[in-house]
């Protein structure tokens, strides 16, 4: 029996990749209504991506002061295997204790732009692109 060859644009192993956070579009309060921070204030969300599985790496944004509509595009790079889970998170950055605003646990299959909603309602949209590091 003959095999066919594995098709190009299907890598094997763990490739390069640049994951840019773009953007979000956090909700005004928390869930049970209260404010992000004391004195009615916005949250002042970071975003991280932790690559989970065969892959290695983090790709953390800096913080935004005060905001529900941070734009960062922001970008670090990581290497990702098919197959690997990626873990993002956002977090509202306090001097105290940080509060957490969402987080997913999704399985990469391909590079492109990923766009993400909080089932709990506390991200309308979460905006990231994931490119291969050696594109051109």
């Amino acid at each position: 029996m003959v095999q066919a060859p594995a098709r190009a644009e299907e890598p094997v192993g763990p490739q390069p990749y640049t994951i840019t956070i773009v953007s979000a579009d956090l909700v005004p309060s928390k869930p049970d209504g209260r404010p992000w921070d004391a004195g009615d204030g916005p949250p002042d969300p970071v975003v991280v991506v932790s690559v989970k599985g065969a892959g290695v790496g983090t790709v953390r944004t800096t913080k935004k002061q005060d905001s529900i509509a941070p734009v960062w595009r922001e970008s670090g790079q990581v290497t990702i295997n098919r197959g690997d889970h990626l873990s993002i998170s956002i977090i509202d950055k306090d001097l105290a204790d940080d509060d957490f605003i969402a987080g997913w646990d999704m399985e990469f299959s391909r590079p492109g732009r990923q766009r993400l909603a909080d089932p709990t309602h506390s991200v309308n949209e979460l905006i990231f692109d994931i490119a291969s590091a050696d594109a051109k």
